[in-house]
């Protein structure tokens, strides 16, 4: 039987991605406009005050949510899938589009894992296809597995190095882990940046992350409780090529795994690690980035079962 061929611009051109961002900033959704994408915000910018009352209309049962869509919700017509990034606020969202294109093609993408919230028997229009990067989830929940995804930044430029390992994120109760691994890198002479941004505490806008991850040798990755799958961070260290450190045990299950780049610790001995963050990377890792590309990730909604 013959594959089917498709035709990645046609694609590009029908599909539609919804998020909630700002897109000045978001290195991501600018990329996916640069690389050929449709992409647009779910809701309509508003003050803060408006904001709040939106949170409380869309957790209801109030009609007429459309008022707080973005621009988008006119143009629904023109696409023949839309790439729904799923969370707790976009619930309610399928049944207006698919009230006003029952054709519709709807993923429901987790980016981030699934929380009590956001599970995907609470979407109100189960004419939904489900999809997620985490393992676990994909399981627990019965959806379909696509990679995490990553596209290196053409505007980061060479930095030098000020740092062996790099940790940014916030808390989700992993201080105490991250403390441990910083005093045994420390106390075997290595240099450790610790950024635990507190809960509530706006974000530090991406770029600056990928200016910070460019000067350091190595990127600290702590999982999560219940985490699995490729993680940005993991992403981050095969295309900025930089060493890891992660307590990910799944991570020697992806095709880019290689112990001369990526230590994992619980298993590998820590007090080799500053032989690991100061031995050469091993560049061979670069076969493996185009199984993690935007375009790969995109084309998988189509060529993967459903």
């Amino acid at each position: 039987m013959s594959q089917k061929v498709y035709n990645l611009k046609e694609l590009k051109q029908k599909t539609l991605i919804l998020t909630q961002t700002d897109p000045r900033i978001d290195t991501m959704f600018l990329t996916w406009i640069n690389n050929g994408m449709n992409a647009d915000i779910i809701f309509s910018p508003k003050p803060k005050i408006l904001r709040a009352i939106r949170r409380i209309w869309t957790d209801g049962f109030l009609p007429g949510d459309e008022f707080w869509y973005g621009d988008w919700k006119n143009d629904l017509e023109k696409y023949d899938t839309v790439i729904l990034h799923a969370s707790e606020r976009t619930r309610r969202i399928p049944t207006y589009i698919h009230k006003r294109k029952p054709s519709m093609r709807i993923i429901y993408w987790y980016w981030n894992r699934v929380n009590a919230d956001s599970r995907p028997e609470l979407a109100w229009d189960k004419n939904i296809e489900p999809w997620s990067f985490d393992k676990d989830d994909c399981v627990q929940y019965g959806m379909k597995q696509n990679i995490q995804y990553y596209q290196y930044p053409s505007d980061v430029k060479n930095e030098p190095i000020e740092y062996d390992l790099y940790f940014i994120g916030h808390d989700h109760n992993r201080a105490a882990q991250i403390l441990q691994i910083q005093q045994e890198a420390e106390k075997q002479g290595l240099t450790v940046k610790i950024e635990i941004i507190d809960q509530g505490a706006g974000n530090v806008p991406y770029t600056e992350v990928q200016r910070r991850t460019a000067r350091t040798k190595a990127i600290l990755e702590v999982m999560q409780s219940g985490q699995v799958g490729c993680t940005l961070r993991a992403l981050e260290s095969l295309f900025f090529r930089k060493k890891l450190v992660t307590t990910n045990l799944e991570i020697q299950k992806e095709a880019f795994y290689n112990p001369n780049n990526i230590f994992i610790w619980g298993k590998d001995p820590s007090d080799r690690l500053y032989n690991f963050i100061n031995s050469p990377y091993d560049f061979s890792a670069d076969q493996y980035r185009k199984q993690y590309t935007l375009d790969t990730w995109f084309l998988n909604f189509f060529t993967q079962e459903c």
